[in-house]
């Protein structure tokens, strides 16, 4: 019997944080790793 493994994936955690330090997180993942112009993780 084979099984969809689309069907047993879930997420595996949670973030509890603010709305400044959630939208901080996003712009840096819409800067590609970027923070003030500096790059902070390679792309």
């Amino acid at each position: 019997r084979s099984i969809n493994r689309a069907q047993v994936a879930g997420a595996a955690g949670y973030v509890i944080s603010s709305m400044t330090d959630m939208s901080k997180y996003a712009r840096f993942h819409l800067n590609l790793g970027k923070v003030d112009g500096r790059q902070i993780v390679p792309e």
